[in-house]
């Protein structure tokens, strides 16, 4: 069993090996996240819209 001293060096020995990307990098990917989340979202939301409206057709026909 490591001692927790021990395994708190190791933990900063492999942290200092860690190759991190530039931050031009990083928010060129978070732009790319955001952007795929909200056309996601967008999608989502026009099913969405298309099944209430097809079930509202199909329950309420005629009564709108």
């Amino acid at each position: 069993m490591v001692s927790p001293i021990q395994y708190l060096k190791d933990v900063y020995q492999e942290v200092q090996r860690v190759v991190w990307p530039a931050p031009k990098t990083v928010l060129a990917h978070t732009g790319i996240v955001a952007l795929s989340m909200i056309g996601l979202i967008a999608l989502v939301s026009a099913i969405d819209y298309l099944f209430i409206s097809i079930i509202k057709a199909i329950l309420f026909k005629g009564q709108l």
